[in-house]
């Protein structure tokens, strides 16, 4: 912009001024106005110095090349330590120290909260969601190094704290007599290290070390399906799906009243030919698929979770991990289903009487086979789900197959042409149960071409194919 016909003495000019500040380091410059003795800043800079930070540089390029020289001359190993020693002006060093005291920062516990460490995990083994409060635990904390003092054994006798380079040294001392507060610490020392004489250690009860390494040994079994039954049992989802299992039995109440309600309701004549579906054969669905929920979320939520990661480090052989898990979570649907499908039969049985024909005052040990038989697909769609789950590692992929077996594929089968229809329909586990029993019925959308021990090994083949390839793949893929 440029003003025309004005001069300086006809235009008022707010007074606006400079102020320098010059410094060593940073000079300071300010743009202000001033009226009637009054400032007022508009704009400020700081303008650093190069040379200053050139300076410091030079130094401190000065000083690590004077500690090396000083080092160097005096015939020092490259350490910390040693640097430290030899930084400034200095003529000879003249003694050193051998023993170094390492020290570190113990945090406030926020670091790798998922190892097996046992001042992090709660009291089930999870890894605990928020930092821990408490460093020390009966007066020790991470790095101590104690000196142990096992009162009987084979590792009796005092057991002095060793560094991590050297082997603990044995001790000639005679036990304690007392119980000591030190002897509640494992140190993980064979006989074999106290004495110079090698000794060869026997498995527990009879079992050879290459065996119990292996985890045959019976007590660690135990432990891990121990571990296995805590992490299931301390969730929430686990009794809700037990819930709605279970609560199956009163989806049957509901169906016997409302078929007694209408088979009282219609009229004489059509009495007589009114037929009944077994409802412990519709009602098993419910817990067939929450079983089979079950087992997928024993195996997917860990590796959701990271889980995983802790639960192989602590239990480094693979295959005691899933033995376990399918022993708890078949040993659960062989409950739920004997306790849904009896439950189920008796409270039918109670409702109707002699409606429809009689249909369920017939001997209790006549249908106890198909009622058994039926009992046994939960379990089996429990391992199935296991199976699956460590397989894809997915839970909704892996419910995704499981509501495919009972809902899907069946309606599928159905509309394929014969035979094919009724060779596939005799392969799904709808129809295993009457197959292995010889109770045939024409009115089912399923086929009947198995005998029942051909139908057995199909039934058997659902839950093991599935666990066996979950156990190559659990032993040659990453967690």
């Amino acid at each position: 912009m440029r003003l025309k016909d004005r001069t300086i003495d006809s235009s008022e000019v707010d007074g606006v001024e400079l102020g320098v500040d010059p410094g060593s380091k940073h000079t300071g410059i300010a743009v202000f106005t001033t009226q009637a003795a009054e400032r007022r800043a508009r704009f400020a800079i700081q303008l650093n110095h190069r040379g200053a930070t050139i300076q410091k540089r030079l130094e401190q390029r000065a000083a690590r090349r004077r500690a090396k020289w000083n080092r160097t001359r005096n015939h020092l190993p490259k350490t910390h330590t040693l640097d430290a020693l030899a930084v400034g002006k200095l003529n000879s060093i003249s003694e050193t120290v051998s023993t170094v005291l390492i020290a570190a920062c113990a945090g406030r516990g926020t670091h790798a909260r998922t190892r097996p460490d046992p001042t992090r995990p709660d009291k089930h083994g999870f890894p605990r969601l928020r930092m821990a409060r408490q460093k020390q635990h009966f007066g020790y904390q991470s790095g101590d190094l104690a000196r142990a003092v096992v009162p009987t054994g084979k590792k009796q006798g005092p057991i002095p704290a060793a560094s991590p380079s050297a082997p603990p040294a044995a001790s000639t001392s005679p036990p304690p007599t007392g119980p000591s507060k030190a002897s509640t610490i494992d140190t993980f020392v064979s006989s074999s290290e106290q004495t110079d004489t090698p000794t060869r250690r026997r498995g527990r009860r009879g079992l050879s070390p290459r065996a119990e390494a292996r985890g045959f040994s019976p007590r660690y079994l135990m432990s891990v399906l121990t571990s296995e039954w805590l992490k299931i049992r301390s969730v929430r989802s686990t009794y809700l799906i037990l819930g709605l299992s279970l609560g199956a039995a009163l989806l049957g109440l509901a169906l016997a009243v409302m078929a007694a309600h209408m088979y009282d309701s219609a009229p004489a004549i059509k009495r007589p030919s009114a037929r009944i579906a077994d409802l412990e054969e519709v009602v098993v669905i419910v817990p067939q698929l929450c079983m089979g929920v079950l087992g997928t979320l024993a195996i997917t939520s860990e590796y959701v979770t990271g889980l995983i990661r802790t639960s192989l480090t602590i239990v480094p052989r693979r295959r005691p991990i899933l033995a376990a898990k399918s022993t708890i979570v078949g040993t659960l649907g062989l409950l739920v289903g004997s306790m849904t499908v009896f439950g189920t039969y008796f409270v039918t049985r109670w409702v109707l009487g002699d409606r429809f024909s009689g249909a369920y005052t017939s001997a209790f040990l006549d249908r106890l086979p198909l009622l058994l038989t039926l009992a046994l697909t939960v379990p089996t769609f429990a391992l199935l789900g296991l199976g699956l789950g460590a397989l894809l590692r997915s839970t909704a992929a892996s419910i995704v197959i499981l509501v495919g077996l009972v809902y899907v594929i069946p309606m599928i089968i159905g509309n394929i042409p014969e035979p094919w229809s009724e060779r596939l329909g005799s392969l799904m586990i709808g129809a295993l149960p009457r197959e292995i029993t010889g109770y045939i019925i024409t009115t089912s959308v399923y086929g009947y071409l198995l005998p029942p021990a051909a139908a057995v090994a199909v039934l058997v083949a659902y839950a093991a194919l599935p666990l066996v390839a979950a156990g190559w793949l659990l032993r040659r893929r990453d967690a």
